[in-house]
């Protein structure tokens, strides 16, 4: 009788583990949907994937997806699809990393990982998550943060997908973590700064473009245009007389994003004779600069001309502006100030201005102009920079130019130089067009 009621202990206790593990195994859901970690409309990418950036000397590994007001509002991250939270912690911000398991029937594996960077942290407005924890895609696990110490530039979400399962450890190849943002490439204490390196392709191949390498993956690229508040008349492009079928002649402030074979750019004369019309064949962008296709042989004139983009499949007008046509002016930086505030080897910039002079008779856009640092030392990068965002520099006067997107940014880093000098550089056409050396003030705190 007591062997008997010993065996059914145990067969009981055996039968319960097996139950528990049954339920462990159906709680790992199957990521059978997607979709943008984002809701509503949302601004055309700031830094797209797999582009080289100087600052952290690598290639970037996600999508920069801009909310720059995220200061005052919440905009709400939510996983690209169902899955279980494999990394909660704060690196620049909130960073969550979820594993999801694909259907048995995906080409690309069993499993991907997704990343999510400068998030709120918890206790200022973020959501703390913890290991193990099952999410979907109804729910959200963060919040944009708005704080200047949760990212390197403007309030932004960084989204990128790895594949394979979730890796701990560090990835031998680049001394950092398998989820950085960048694919910096760190031996015997010094950054590699050779974009040539195949170790960079090596490691772009480990992940996806999040919303572009798979048709259908991510249903993100809806057509969105970004909308400025500048007034349409101050919209101005600068060109030459093209010299060649096919030259890039023009500069256009106006981001548009779109599938690629769904979207049709024009531009019309004030006599309606269609001058450019571009179908892009892989993306309507690539860094704010757009290449057209030269459709007359006369030069053009001071406009206005009339931009459109279409859609081709309905043929659809989605975006209609008065853009304007201008010569090259003398611009000229006129003065330049920056002051940062220094705690032990840490800096944070206290104030900045810069002015320019404008000898035209029309307003001149920048792209975004930069202040560079020196920063011997450094275990990244041997100078800082900081983009001050795009802006027009209006005619006859001075204008000056007193930011405030990058007061309170901040970097640290280990050594003993001092920072000594700081460089203004503009850019017209990804070129640089323009170098200021600057006043430098350092305040110890």
């Amino acid at each position: 009788m007591f062997k008997k009621e010993k065996y059914l202990l145990v067969i009981t206790l055996l039968v319960t583990f097996l139950s528990i593990i049954i339920v462990n195994a159906q709680e790992v859901p199957i990521a059978n949907s997607f979709r943008f970690p984002l809701e509503g409309d949302w601004s055309p990418l700031w830094q797209d994937f797999g582009k080289w950036n100087n600052q952290w000397n690598g290639y970037h590994l996600g999508e920069d997806v801009g909310r720059e007001d995220a200061d005052t509002k919440n905009y709400a991250v939510y996983p690209m699809a169902d899955g279980i939270v494999k990394f909660a912690d704060i690196v620049l911000g909130y960073t969550v990393i979820i594993e999801h398991k694909l259907p048995a029937s995906d080409p690309d594996g069993d499993y991907v990982c997704s990343v999510y960077y400068h998030m709120k942290r918890p206790g200022e407005g973020g959501i703390k998550l913890t290991l193990g924890e099952v999410v979907s895609t109804d729910s959200p696990i963060g919040y944009v943060s708005g704080k200047r110490k949760d990212y390197k530039s403007l309030p932004h979400l960084h989204f990128g997908i790895r594949k394979g399962p979730y890796k701990s450890g560090k990835d031998p190849r680049t001394g950092f973590w398998y989820y950085p943002g960048y694919t910096t490439i760190k031996i015997n204490n010094e950054v590699q700064k050779n974009p040539d390196d195949p170790t960079h392709e090596q490691i772009l191949t480990d992940w996806f473009n999040p919303t572009a390498d798979r048709p259908g993956f991510i249903e993100s690229h809806i057509i969105q245009i970004e909308q400025s508040t500048i007034g349409a008349s101050l919209y101005h492009i600068e060109c030459s007389k093209p010299i060649a079928y096919g030259e890039k002649m023009a500069y256009l402030p106006v981001s548009v994003s779109g599938p690629a074979d769904d979207l049709a750019l024009m531009l019309t004369n004030p006599e309606g004779k269609m001058n450019i019309k571009f179908i892009p064949k892989t993306s309507l962008i690539d860094n704010f600069e757009t290449r057209y296709l030269w459709m007359g042989e006369e030069p053009f004139s001071e406009g206005p001309y009339t931009l459109t983009v279409k859609t081709v499949t309905p043929e659809k007008v989605i975006y209609k502006r008065e853009v304007w046509f201008t010569a090259p002016k003398n611009i000229q930086i006129t003065g330049g100030e920056i002051t940062l505030a220094r705690k032990s080897n840490c800096y944070y910039v206290r104030d900045l201005v810069l002015k320019f002079k404008n000898d035209g008779d029309l307003p001149f856009f920048f792209e975004r102009p930069q202040i560079v640092l020196p920063t011997p030392g450094h275990p990244l990068a041997e100078e800082q920079i900081f983009s001050l965002g795009r802006f027009i520099a209006v005619p006859s006067g001075e204008f000056k130019f007193d930011s405030r997107r990058i007061l309170g940014d901040w970097f640290c880093y280990a050594g003993s130089s001092k920072i000594l000098n700081a460089t203004a550089r503009l850019y017209k056409n990804g070129k640089i067009i323009l170098t200021f050396p600057m006043k430098l003030t350092m305040i110890e705190e």
